[in-house]
């Protein structure tokens, strides 16, 4: 590697005539510098059925320098120290266990934010943050960061201060619990499928020339009707027939409803979207564009619904119904498919600046958990990142999918 480049990517094809896409970059450990290779080098030899020891190739040891419990300046004001949640989620946080990020506490006394500041001998860092669940939503959580970020950089003078009255216009009440039944626990793998610009531009005209009207899809509609898909074709190749599957989209309700909640307001304001795909009736809807209207229809309804809400009363309604749909779908159609996704496009992930400059990349560390997807931008925001979460059998057959494979370079 020329002296002074930390970096260079090329290509290189393999005896099948398959074009891969490397990064050779080097770190300044040792002399001379160890070079090691990214890009798609770990899809290259899984592929070759070559056993990779990640933890002898990267060369990535832990070692905790310090652990830090940050207490309060001064003691917390009575008044306060009992602090009324407002929550619409009713979940668990989520158990971060990657080595960059830190392990949450259990214990309803243990703390609310965790940071772990990780740092390479390459020069680069990586800061993995937990806040529990119960306390915030996604919106929240970046929020924190982004404030975090600009006290660091530009004074605390010049951060936007959180607001926390959710409690105040949705007072803390019992919510019915929804967890589906997905029978014997198996093995779940998680797999992450990017759609960069170009995908992204080709998937949306795919879905769009067959769309009534002038109206265009947005990234989030059409990835998820592409993964939904796919989904509905490994049903049916797995049971031998179409199943009935059921979808629940997050939606961030800051700004959709009637009610004068702040942009900023802290907590869990979220109640998700409903959409259906019934087998018997959709036999012969399972193109792209039908799974774009299903997706659109129920994003609408949602939307519509919303902005309806006009007092903690709506509020609560809306929220009880929702659950209710949701169980009631659940015990009744016992052979339905559960797909949950949760979006984290448009937030503000990459705006984070600490004082040296934007991320290089961003990731949620998710447990893999039962049929569940997670979205985030690309760096550029023209693209999404698919954290795939399925039953291995199901894995399998998913990233074989001809539409999976066409739109996230795996052909």
């Amino acid at each position: 590697m020329p002296e002074g480049v930390g970096e260079i990517e090329f290509q290189a094809t393999d005896t099948l005539g398959k074009l891969w896409n490397f990064r050779l970059l080097s770190c300044r450990s040792g002399e001379p510098p160890k070079p090691f290779i990214t890009g798609q080098w770990l899809s290259f030899v899984k592929g070759k059925n070559v056993k990779v020891d990640l933890e002898k190739s990267s060369n990535m040891n832990v070692q905790i320098l310090s652990k830090k419990l940050i207490t309060p300046s001064s003691p917390t004001p009575s008044r306060l120290r009992n602090y009324k949640v407002s929550w619409l989620r009713g979940e668990l946080e989520t158990e971060l266990r990657n080595r960059l990020a830190p392990i949450p506490h259990r214990p309803e006394d243990g703390p609310i934010v965790l940071v772990q500041f990780n740092m390479f001998e390459c020069g680069a860092v990586a800061i993995g943050v937990c806040i529990k669940h119960r306390a915030a939503d996604a919106s929240s959580v970046f929020a924190f960061i982004n404030a975090w970020a600009t006290a660091a950089r530009l004074g605390v003078d010049e951060v936007r201060t959180p607001s926390f009255q959710l409690a105040s216009f949705f007072p803390p009440r019992d919510i019915p619990t929804f967890t589906p039944n997905f029978g014997e626990k198996k093995v779940e793998i998680q797999k992450r499928f990017v759609f960069n610009s170009a995908a992204m531009s080709k998937l949306k005209a795919v879905a769009s020339a067959n769309i009534n009207g002038s109206r265009q899809p947005t990234r989030v509609e059409v990835v998820t009707a592409l993964l939904w898909k796919a989904l509905t074709m490994v049903a049916r190749a797995k049971h031998g027939r179409l199943r009935p599957s059921f979808l629940v989209h997050s939606f961030n309700l800051r700004g959709k409803t009637a009610m004068s909640v702040p942009d900023n307001s802290c907590g869990n304001f979220t109640n998700p979207a409903i959409a259906r795909f019934t087998a018997d009736d959709d036999e012969n809807k399972v193109e792209l564009h039908h799974f774009v209207d299903r997706v659109h229809d129920g994003i609408r309804k949602r939307v519509t619904d919303s902005a309806k809400i006009s007092s903690d009363d709506d509020l609560f309604s809306s929220v009880v119904n929702t659950k209710t749909e949701m169980m009631i779908e659940a015990f009744h159609r016992s052979d339905a498919d559960f797909y949950m996704f949760n979006s984290w496009c448009r937030m503000p992930v990459y705006e984070v600046d600490f004082g040296w400059g934007n991320p290089g990349w961003f990731s949620a560390v998710v447990v893999p958990g039962h049929n569940m997807f997670h979205f985030m931008d690309t760096k550029d925001g023209d693209g999404i990142e698919a954290w795939v979460s399925l039953e291995e059998d199901d894995m399998l057959l998913f990233q074989e999918n001809p539409d999976i494979k066409a739109f996230t370079g795996q052909e």
